[in-house]
């Protein structure tokens, strides 16, 4: 919208929207709208040639109409920069440094592909890693914070971090191979898209009024395929890693310029096309999409029906979430789903909120928000600055396991016997969907 048309009043309006969608998304999640700078900027490149071909050897023109682009970039520019460096600066800071290292670091533990133990026994040894700590990674078992710290994820990242498909002829046509694999797997949210970008590709070069028009599409192309290789060879190319590539290119592919004639019909077809692109891409945040119960303010503040869920009203007492289990999904599709979501769920689907003294009694083993200052915080005011060693060291104080598995149930009592010794385990409480235990020295 900000390049395409010919308004000079819509066009300044198109550059403050483009900033402040920008802006918002850096905001929300830094790392996917990241990804849209690269088309700006090459979409930027591409209408300063044109200009300066256009008006060579016209100072005055030429002078004009690149303050004139200036103009409609400047705000994105400026948004981006901003906040990219109060960003840097504000994580350049204890505590926020030391957090963000640790969630970096969790990430390639938890979020990438790893190798088994067993095949990096001798380079874990070397770094002082042991398996219990590898399992406990991977399985996103956080909860002993003197132990799984910073630089503990770091050594394990450096003993087992991979690619999926290396950078080799062979590898190549693996990833290649995958990514034609997921796209046959998702037809709506990956097939239809694809195949409408690739059509949308196809009738924007054919309609092309320049060469460099036509080269920019093929760059785009060629720079959207690069990233999504990227991710893929990684091991980490879910569909909100696609989303908003695919949002992107489908920007760019329709920022075509100014055309020398004017196709009624051929924009509304465009206009199709992209919608149902659109659609097809948010289908799966659409199809998810539910109002939790019409309430009122206070009553989303009152306490919760709390069902099959333990509550020991004795205030201190903390229950330790862990596991998981299988339940049918609002369309009968079996899902799965962790042990802490579920006990968030107990408030949300009643429309309640799960205020602080939900946080205070309740306590994952493993979570993204371990490492953070407020986080950490929280733990030392509940006298649970260490939750795996509260478990047997903080009186009413308990392991709630969800699911019938017993693999993270065997994991939590390898890891304690690992570093801490024998212990005694009593199941004091169970049914259908948990498990309550209590441990002692």
């Amino acid at each position: 919208a900000l390049f395409g048309t010919e308004s000079e009043r819509d066009q300044r309006r198109g550059a403050l929207l483009g900033a402040i969608f920008i802006g918002s998304g850096l905001m929300q999640r830094w790392q996917a709208a990241f990804i849209f700078i690269p088309y700006f900027l090459l979409e930027t490149f591409f209408r300063l040639k044109v200009e300066y071909d256009k008006n060579k050897g016209k100072k005055t023109e030429l002078k004009a109409s690149l303050f004139k682009l200036l103009r409609l970039v400047l705000p994105t520019i400026l948004v981006f920069l901003f906040l990219t460096v109060t960003r840097e600066v504000f994580y350049s800071n204890e505590p926020y440094r030391s957090g963000m290292i640790h969630d970096n670091m969790r990430v390639i533990t938890g979020d990438y592909p790893m190798e088994f133990f067993t095949d990096v026994k001798d380079k874990a040894k070397a770094l002082e890693v042991r398996e219990s700590e590898y399992k406990a990674a991977l399985s996103w078992l956080h909860a002993d914070t003197e132990i799984m710290d910073k630089e503990k994820f770091e050594a394990i990242g450096k003993v087992g971090a991979r690619i999926d498909f290396p950078l080799t002829l062979k590898g190549f046509a693996a990833c290649l191979a995958k990514m034609l694999k997921d796209i046959l797997e998702s037809p709506q949210r990956l097939g239809i898209p694809v195949l409408i970008l690739l059509l949308l590709a196809l009738l924007s070069f054919l309609r092309r009024q320049s060469t460099e028009e036509g080269i920019k599409i093929l760059i785009t192309l060629l720079g959207s395929f690069i990233i999504m290789y990227y991710f893929v060879s990684r091991g980490r190319a879910p569909h909100r890693v696609w989303m908003p590539v695919e949002l992107a290119t489908l920007i760019l592919i329709l920022c075509s310029g100014k055309k020398e004639r004017k196709d009624r019909g051929y924009d509304i077809f465009l206009c199709i096309l992209s919608f149902l692109l659109s659609a097809a891409i948010l289908s799966k945040g659409f199809s998810e999409l539910h109002f939790h119960k019409l309430t009122t303010a206070f009553d989303s503040r009152t306490a919760a029906d709390d069902g099959a869920l333990p509550y020991d009203l004795k205030e201190g007492s903390l229950y330790l979430v862990a596991g998981g289990n299988e339940f049918k999904g609002r369309k009968g599709e079996e899902t799965f789903e962790t042990g802490w979501i579920r006990v968030c769920k107990t408030y949300t689907d009643q429309g309640k909120l799960a205020g602080k003294e939900f946080y205070r009694q309740y306590i994952p083993l493993g979570w993204w928000f371990y490492g953070q200052p407020y986080y950490k915080s929280l733990l030392k005011e509940l006298g649970a600055e260490n939750p795996m060693t509260a478990l047997f060291d903080r009186e009413d104080t308990y392991l709630l396991l969800y699911g019938d598995d017993r693999y993270d149930l065997n994991m939590i009592i390898e890891f304690i016997y690992d570093h801490y010794g024998n212990m005694n385990v009593k199941r004091i409480e169970s049914n259908s969907e948990y498990s309550l235990y209590r441990f002692s020295r």
